[in-house]
């Protein structure tokens, strides 16, 4: 009888650990899409200061795919669009997707330069 216990009392606390574990998982797999994010849209503002600063005018209105290879973040993209200027007061519409196991997390900013 005490074993019959036992074994339940160990399936009970392996149930336990398993939930807290998955929980765990989820939030530092969260916590990284969203570090993920800024660093994706920190890239994307750079790269329209740098269009704008340099009066690079071909590529205002229109959406820009980047180049996110360099960054080694699997599973993302980063779109970027430059809005003309109204009183030398810019828009940028920066589009971000990055994905982590079973998450995935899909933003949409607009940014004021």
């Amino acid at each position: 009888m005490l074993v019959i216990t036992t074994i339940g009392l160990v399936g009970v606390v392996i149930l336990f650990l398993s939930g807290a574990s998955n929980t765990m998982m989820f939030q530092a797999n969260n916590a990284y899409l969203q570090a993920c994010e800024r660093n994706l849209q920190s890239s994307g503002l750079n790269w329209a200061k740098e269009n704008i600063k340099n009066k690079n005018t071909q590529d205002f209105n229109d959406i820009i795919t980047l180049d996110v290879n360099d960054l080694n973040i699997l599973h993302s993209s980063l779109k970027a669009k430059i809005t003309n200027p109204e009183e030398e007061l810019y828009e940028v519409q920066i589009d971000t997707t990055c994905g982590r196991a079973k998450l995935n997390l899909k933003t949409s900013e607009t940014f004021k330069l």
